[in-house]
């Protein structure tokens, strides 16, 4: 842990300068040297309001359902894959991609348990309406809870939820756990999916963490912000640090283009 943080130090010194990820519609060649799974334009910022479920017929979710496609592609079918998605910055969007990508899931029939893994400033429990009484955090720390008394029906068939709990400021001996590997390996028995929300890769070594319990992991970029130096960073702790699963890039806020630019999982070579 000692290694992660200096390294993460580091990577804060650099600060974010450099020009953004350039976005020049799909059939260009690969990001930060990874597939785009996905490219997103810019969704409503509204609490409690899902564009995957509440308006299926929008840009921004027929934009999530490319990326689904993208994701079930790369998963090759395997058994119940938990699925981690990071982003450089915690300013990036991510959760609300990943809380329209879990119900654009559940949406076509499959069991999703959706996990906010950012122990620190957790964000999806606001997209579901959800009253707090206990969740990741309290599984780690008191060893006889019983994982399915976190477990949280939402209002979106097929898809559950496992908030994030009490805050803490620093979770990295309960996330790089073996208790919650095994928590993992005996709750995700019960779905086809396990989406994680990490937290930001260039602030806190959470996610490095995280990379070891998941089968993939896919790197949210904010498409107007985001620094290509920023980016390459967050990939290369990924790649160097974490579990060496990084598969692929999320573009996210891209602009429209006069292509058909939120059509991804057809371009998407595996």
């Amino acid at each position: 842990l000692a290694g992660l943080a200096l390294s993460l130090s580091s990577v804060m010194l650099m600060e974010y300068f450099g020009g953004r990820i350039r976005w020049e519609g799909w059939g260009q060649e690969p990001i930060l040297g990874l597939p785009v799974y996905g490219a997103i334009p810019q969704i409503p910022r509204t609490e409690e309001h899902l564009v995957a479920w509440e308006e299926p017929e929008s840009y921004p979710a027929e934009a999530i359902r490319a990326l689904r496609t993208s994701i079930y592609l790369g998963l090759d079918s395997r058994p119940s894959p938990v699925l981690l998605i990071a982003s450089p910055n915690p300013q990036d969007g991510k959760s609300l991609v990943v809380a329209n990508l879990a119900a654009a899931m559940a949406s076509q029939g499959q069991r999703v348990l959706l996990i906010d893994a950012d122990l620190r400033a957790p964000r999806l429990q606001r997209y579901f309406s959800i009253e707090a009484r206990g969740g990741l955090t309290e599984l780690l720390i008191e060893t006889k809870t019983d994982p399915t008394s976190v477990v949280q029906k939402t209002h979106i068939p097929n898809l559950d939820l496992i908030p994030a709990g009490a805050r803490l400021t620093d979770p990295t001996l309960l996330l790089g756990s073996s208790r919650f590997k095994e928590l993992l390996e005996q709750i995700k028995t019960g779905y086809d999916l396990v989406l994680l929300d990490g937290p930001a890769v260039l602030v806190v070594p959470d996610s490095l963490l995280l990379s070891g319990v998941a089968d993939e992991v896919l790197l949210l970029v904010d498409a107007q912000s985001t620094s290509q130096r920023a980016s390459l960073r967050a990939r290369n702790l990924l790649v160097e640090q974490g579990k060496g699963n990084l598969s692929g890039i999320i573009l996210n806020r891209v602009k429209p283009t006069t292509q058909s630019y939120y059509y991804g999982a057809a371009q998407k070579k595996r």
